[in-house]
């Protein structure tokens, strides 16, 4: 019985987890891939430089004197390097600087065409394809107009609120519409000009 809710309770907490906990994670649209680019860069580099420092070295397993014989009096190796009877035995010879200076410059220029050979390849292949970057193009500005045409939407929108805001307001007034940013006015009252007649009665009323 104990075993049987033992199972149940697993099997319920399992499909909690399944569900709930481990589901994959909501996918983003995003430029390049990020930080990984340098670091497989740099590692392309690092394995350039080991190669050539690897496939420089001379040194082999049968190097040594066999195993299976008497070691002699004088051990001879492969090296650049003064004999035991020298002024300095055993030191470094000028031809062990030579080869090692030989394979410094084969290391620096073996490195430096390999980089240079694999900058052209990537100035010759883009990232992204030309296709792709016109349909990109596209899209901006597609979405460029898209936002201009919102834009004035709304400014026609406010516009017709104000103007019928300002019709509202005004009782027997005439609405002139002068352009953005220029509201409508009442008409101011007309006064017109006196006549000759006007003059003749003020005088008449003057001498009476």
């Amino acid at each position: 019985m104990f075993a049987l809710i033992n199972n149940i309770i697993e099997i319920r907490l399992d499909a909690y987890k399944y569900l709930a906990k481990c589901r994959r994670p909501r996918a983003e649209r995003i430029q390049d891939i990020g930080i990984w680019y340098g670091i497989l860069k740099s590692i392309t580099y690092l394995s350039v430089i080991s190669n050539v420092i690897f496939n420089t070295s001379r040194y082999e397993n049968n190097m040594g004197p066999p195993r299976d014989e008497y070691w002699p009096d004088q051990c001879y190796y492969r090296a650049y390097r003064n004999g035991p009877d020298d002024n300095r035995p055993f030191e470094l010879t000028i031809q062990f600087w030579h080869v090692f200076t030989a394979r410094l410059a084969f290391i620096i220029i073996f490195e430096h065409v390999v980089f240079f050979l694999t900058g052209i390849v990537a100035m010759a292949i883009p990232d992204i394809p030309v296709e792709v970057k016109n349909q990109m193009k596209r899209e901006k500005k597609v979405e460029k107009e898209t936002l201009f045409e919102n834009e004035m939407r709304k400014i026609r929108l406010e516009r017709l609120s104000r103007h019928d805001h300002i019709a509202s307001s005004e009782d027997g007034g005439v609405n002139l519409d002068l352009g953005e940013g220029l509201g409508s006015r009442p008409p101011s009252r007309v006064i017109s000009a006196p006549t000759s007649s006007t003059y003749q009665r003020n005088e008449c009323n003057d001498l009476s």
